[in-house]
């Protein structure tokens, strides 16, 4: 049986249609305007994997993602974009997002990250890992010489 999938995302580049047609996948592949489609869309095709950009026109990514799971609580949000802020990876994986690859690694990495998602796991590319792993190392050091009273 196949996964569904619905997919938001402006970039419809060659690669990420080639990964996503290489499998035996259900569901929307064309961009859409907007948190209510999204969420309106995913309450009626109650997909595995949500697969969605968060540069999206008037679509807040964590709200977004937040919307997402609660209105289907099996559909597990990955994020599929170009920005590798801490913060941002931070925010969206606070929001309820599962997965976080980034548009450069999704040739590579798309399908292993929906098979990760439909199998309630969570994926991060390593270059995604390691900014989790880095800003946690550094609010962590920052907090403990702030207790130390240790300048930075």
């Amino acid at each position: 049986m196949g996964v569904r999938l619905l997919v938001r995302s402006r970039d419809r580049s060659e690669g990420l249609a080639r990964a996503i047609g290489s499998r035996s996948w259900l569901g929307s592949r064309r961009g859409s305007r907007g948190r209510q489609r999204s969420r309106r869309e995913s309450a009626t095709n109650k997909p595995d994997v949500a697969i969605f950009d968060i540069s999206m026109p008037s679509l807040d990514g964590p709200e977004a993602a937040r919307q997402i799971v609660k209105s289907v609580s099996q559909t597990n949000v990955l994020v599929l974009t170009m920005y590798d802020s801490d913060p941002l990876v931070q925010q969206m994986l606070e929001g309820d997002a599962r997965g976080y690859i980034l548009k450069s690694d999704a040739v590579r990495d798309l399908v292993t990250a929906v098979d990760a998602l439909r199998r309630n796991k969570t994926f991060l590319t390593p270059k995604v890992a390691q900014l989790v792993l880095k800003g946690y190392l550094d609010k962590n050091k920052k907090e403990t010489c702030r207790k130390m009273a240790v300048p930075v």
